[in-house]
């Protein structure tokens, strides 16, 4: 079964889209996405939620528009019984103190493109004469995580995140750092009884050494396609429909169910 949410300001008119096998996909135009925004983390935990109401649905795989199985159908079957967590998690401390700020600090615009120049200028500014936050304590957390939020979990996880959410309201809490999405999943789940369930692997592959085809992560060409299938990963990002138009057509030609 497939959820889909398109941003409300595409012109992409979801009962004009040729879905195949239609009885297996959900489409939604719910929320208005701008990068970064926290409408982003409301649209994914409402097909999150849309996925927990089937009771066939044992495995959960949260990917981007930009994304692409690399992987036949029947490869993906591992996954039915799998109790393991794959997610890219890192300690807030760990990494650059930019990453922190964006949490302590926030943002004053919690809807807007957290990329656009002006709300980092303000925001950076602001950040300098505001108290940052302390919601480590808050929740009881032994610590802040962070990583993409392109993750692969069991329904167990799923449940447990959603249920934890409803009852602490750690979402809200969320709502003014900047690309809340990135530190969702990983506090809750590394903060969890399953932290040692979890896979430092997001099953995605992703090119970050350098930027390419104007984007880091690089958007992937025909040139990735044996570094993709020695990779093991299931997915494929980012991927665009001209850039990796070839690379496309060499995973349709090897994957017969894709």
């Amino acid at each position: 079964m497939v959820y889909v949410h398109i941003d409300y300001k595409s012109d992409i008119v979801p009962e004009n889209l040729n879905v195949v096998c239609p009885q297996n996909v959900e489409i939604y135009k719910k929320y208005k996405i701008n990068w970064g925004s926290y409408s982003h983390l409301e649209a994914i935990l409402f097909l999150l939620k849309r996925a927990l109401k089937n009771p066939n649905i044992n495995f959960i795989h949260i990917i981007s528009g930009q994304d692409m199985p690399v992987k036949r159908l029947e490869d993906f079957n591992c996954f039915e019984k799998d109790n393991l967590i794959y997610m890219g998690h890192f300690k807030v401390t760990d990494i650059d103190p930019k990453i922190a700020i964006r949490f302590e600090h926030g943002t004053l615009f919690p809807k807007a493109d957290q990329g656009n120049k002006m709300v980092k200028i303000i925001n950076r500014f602001y950040a300098q004469f505001h108290k940052k936050r302390e919601f480590i304590g808050e929740y009881n957390y032994n610590q802040i995580y962070k990583g993409l939020v392109w993750v692969s979990i069991p329904r167990y996880a799923a449940k447990y995140v959603i249920n934890y959410n409803q009852k602490n309201n750690f979402c809200q809490a969320l709502y003014h750092v900047s690309i809340p999405e990135e530190f969702f999943f990983q506090t809750i789940l590394e903060n969890s009884p399953f932290k040692n369930n979890i896979q430092a692997n997001s099953l995605i592959y992703n090119d970050w050494d350098k930027e390419r085809n104007g984007s880091l992560p690089a958007i992937l060409d025909a040139s990735d396609y044996k570094k993709i299938i020695n990779s093991n990963c299931f997915f494929a990002r980012k991927i665009d429909p001209k850039i990796s138009q070839k690379l496309i057509n060499k995973f349709s030609n090897t994957i017969t169910d894709f």
